[in-house]
């Protein structure tokens, strides 16, 4: 939960320059990119695997785009 806390009121943008990975120009041609930085943020363990994306919890992390006005 503490990573997860950590990652409140962060950007994408913010994220991916602290972890050193280039932000995609062309977010239709970049699909997961987000969800991918954000299981590595959170420590997901199974990777491109058929399992939960935090196995030990049985966790299947979503994302979903949202506006910077909250839409």
């Amino acid at each position: 939960m503490a990573r997860a806390r950590a990652l409140a009121g962060e950007t994408l943008g913010a994220l991916a320059g602290g972890a050193g990975v280039a932000v995609p120009t062309d977010s239709r041609r970049s699909k997961g990119w987000a969800g991918q930085l954000i299981e590595s943020h959170l420590g997901a363990t199974a990777g491109s695997l058929s399992e939960p994306d935090f196995q030990l919890i049985g966790v299947e992390l979503k994302t979903l785009p949202v506006s910077a006005n909250g839409e």
